[in-house]
């Protein structure tokens, strides 16, 4: 399994996580297509910071590398990484290969 279909099973795990707290009505669907920041989110703004932090936690325990998605880089992008599933991976895949490569 590559790297990047790690990073996405680990988002849709913690949108699994954030469903496990939803009333069976209030279901976020669980794609890599899922918005998670903007028009059309699922997620409030607490949820998408729970997350965000669960991800972190998650990337960094199964890379052995510590990573931090909240920070001036990525507030600073003029599109949000946190926009889906997929713009969220592509995030974290470009982290943890500038990590892994320097």
């Amino acid at each position: 399994m590559t790297s990047r279909n790690i990073v996405v099973q680990l988002v849709l795990d913690a949108l699994i996580q954030v469903n496990a707290g939803r009333a069976p009505d209030l279901q976020i669907p669980v794609s890599p297509e899922s918005r998670l920041f903007g028009a059309n989110s699922h997620l409030d703004s607490l949820e998408l910071v729970n997350l965000i932090l669960d991800v972190e936690d998650q990337v960094g325990r199964t890379f052995s590398l510590p990573i931090i998605l909240m920070d001036e880089r990525a507030m600073s992008q003029e599109r949000s990484p946190f926009r889906s599933v997929t713009t969220l991976t592509d995030y974290i895949v470009q982290l943890l290969e500038e990590q892994q490569h320097g």
